[in-house]
């Protein structure tokens, strides 16, 4: 079965579809509704397409919106969806469908907040949540490399290990990490992340350059 139509959260697959057609399912969490899988649309809301770059040294000098495959490969799509740099998540024809914007760092904050972290806690740089088991309540309990700590799906979130590409167009962490962006630069050349991982029951909270390939979790505004 495709995982993103399972979960514990209340879900509906039916969902939203964006300028592409492609269609995603969603989840309540709190008082927020978010995607239950990665963006996979190739434009933003308008129509206008978002730049495809695969070649890898075209990936590290672009400083517009653009979007990439793991491993420049299609077959990744479905299921992962597409990375994406940080100037295609905040450009403002908006990446995600109409009615729905990239999360902020505030946004991810309340999500994690919602499933027990403290507000002390998630203002504080790196892994953070642990001992509430943040992350597990976020990622599928399949997919996953081994011990896939802490992973119930409990939110209905479904995150996938999925990786991302890094700036210099090489892609790491495949079936062991997933990395999201959010809307929130820290400064001119960083903007706060999120990952998820294998080893980890908490949720990362990073800056990472904006050439970065990760994927999106759109929220519904």
């Amino acid at each position: 079965a495709d995982p993103r139509e399972r979960g514990n959260g209340q879900q509906s697959v039916v969902g939203i579809e964006d300028f592409d057609g492609n269609h995603y399912g969603t989840v309540v969490i709190g008082n927020q509704k978010w995607m239950t899988s990665n963006l996979r649309t190739s434009r933003y809301s308008n129509g206008d397409p978002i730049l495809y770059l695969p070649i890898p040294s075209q990936w590290a000098a672009d400083v517009s919106g653009a979007w990439s495959y793991y491993n420049g490969d299609a077959a990744y799509n479905d299921t992962y969806g597409k990375f994406y740099n940080w100037f295609a998540v905040t450009d403002p024809r908006n990446v995600c469908p109409t009615g729905w914007r990239v999360p902020t760092d505030a946004d991810w904050k309340e999500l994690e907040m919602q499933l027990g972290l403290t507000q002390t806690l998630a203002g504080t740089y790196g892994w953070r949540g642990n001992t509430a088991n943040i992350g597990g309540q976020l990622k599928y309990v399949e997919v996953w490399q081994s011990p896939n700590a802490g992973a119930t799906n409990s939110s209905g979130f479904m995150a996938l290990p999925g990786g991302y590409k890094s700036v210099d167009g090489s892609f790491v962490g495949f079936g062991t990490e997933g990395f999201w962006w959010s809307a929130t630069e820290h400064d001119p050349s960083l903007a706060w992340i999120r990952i998820l991982s294998y080893q980890q029951e908490g949720t990362g909270r990073y800056q990472y350059l904006k050439q970065h390939g990760l994927y999106v979790r759109c929220v519904k505004n």
